[in-house]
């Protein structure tokens, strides 16, 4: 399986978590400017990579640490009937309870992470002067796919939002801190996916690609009760370069696999390109273990549906047979042993890969 090394760039600076800080504007870190580096290709580039490292999140149990996509089952799956917490107990426990405080340092970290993306994504396109002909409308392709994908994580999350389409500095308070209608986000985020859509291949699945562009696209077209257009870019996808995997079990532990159209990489082993969520989703490996269990109404409607998924979904907590574990991304597919949390390589730095898009969920928009 082949991953991508996402570097962070030293100057882009992570985000405080202090609620003085500007989410929009992260302070330097070393005295070196963005215009200064931008000189080429290679430098560019650079800066897309940084665009996806912070997509992908810095493994880490502090939230302190932006943990981007690693952190993006508390928003969504354990606001689900789905998923829970093993004990209901603190931060996390708010989310399946509907019971979610203005303190709740899970979302402002999910909220910070995603415009530090927008951040990157516009650091990029502020700089694209400096790329050559050839280089330049993919990088901003990628740019804008990134800078789109993070609009429409945030927006269907926290509704109007500040809009931020090019770098600001720490006076453009007006643009940092004022909330535009949900429509004027969507416009963006529909413009950008068009772009990266038209200037895109499909040779990369940890990268933006044409399909994902056109499939996230459709996704957003969905959400606004646009049927049609989102049957077209559907069928765009459908009957060309992917294919649903034979095997359920091969998406999530054969990546190359061809149902694969966008996934966050990661890397096992590498404290800086892995992922620490895998364990938390297991008993006791980690500090935060034991979220994203299983709902005994989820366990109820697979076993219903039947067939080899409910297998392959869940399992019985080997420590606690009335608790159920998600086993779709075990860490780097290890099942834990006798007591499920004995492994052989480090199951915080797995390198099992978030996907974010399948060509299933394609098949199902277009039905």
């Amino acid at each position: 399986m082949k991953h991508i090394k996402y570097i962070a760039l030293a100057f882009i600076g992570g985000l405080a978590i202090s609620c003085e800080t500007n989410f929009l504007e992260p302070v330097p870190e070393v005295a070196v400017s963005s215009a200064g580096y931008f000189q080429d290709d290679e430098q560019i580039e650079t800066g897309v990579i940084g665009i996806y490292d912070a997509i992908q999140g810095v493994n880490s149990t502090s939230l302190d640490d932006n943990r981007g996509v690693q952190i993006e089952y508390y928003v969504t799956e354990m606001r689900s009937d789905n998923t829970r917490t093993k004990s209901q107990e603190g931060e996390a426990a708010q989310f399946e309870e509907f019971n979610v405080t203005t303190q709740n340092g899970l979302v402002a970290n999910y909220y910070r992470s995603f415009f530090n993306v927008i951040y990157r994504a516009n650091l990029v396109l502020d700089n694209l002067e400096n790329a050559t002909t050839g280089s330049s409308a993919k990088f901003e392709a990628e740019a804008k796919f990134a800078r789109a994908y993070a609009y429409f994580n945030l927006v269907r999350l926290f509704g109007d939002l500040p809009l931020v389409d090019a770098l600001i500095g720490p006076l453009d308070t007006d643009v940092a801190f004022t909330r535009v209608p949900a429509a004027n986000i969507y416009e963006l985020i529909v413009s950008d996916f068009e772009f990266a859509a038209n200037n895109l291949d499909n040779s990369q699945k940890n990268r933006a690609s044409r399909a994902a562009a056109q499939g996230l696209l459709a996704k957003v077209h969905l959400t606004l009760g646009n049927y049609t257009q989102a049957q077209v870019l559907c069928e765009s996808i459908i009957g060309g370069d992917y294919s649903l995997a034979s095997n359920f079990s091969d998406i999530f532990y054969n990546e190359s696999n061809n149902e694969v159209i966008f996934a966050v990489g990661y890397n096992p082993g590498v404290e800086a390109d892995s992922q620490d969520f895998s364990a938390e989703w297991m008993n006791g490996v980690g500090r935060t273990a034991g979220v994203n269990y299983v709902t005994n109404e989820a366990i109820e409607a697979l076993e219903a549906f039947g067939g080899n998924r409910a297998a392959l979904s869940y399992r019985q907590d080997l420590k606690q047979a009335t608790q159920y574990q998600v086993t779709k991304y075990l860490p780097n597919g290890e099942d834990g042993g006798a007591d499920g949390k004995s492994f052989n390589t480090d199951a915080t730095m797995s390198g099992n890969d978030w996907i974010v898009l399948r060509y299933a969920d394609v098949l199902l928009m277009h039905v």
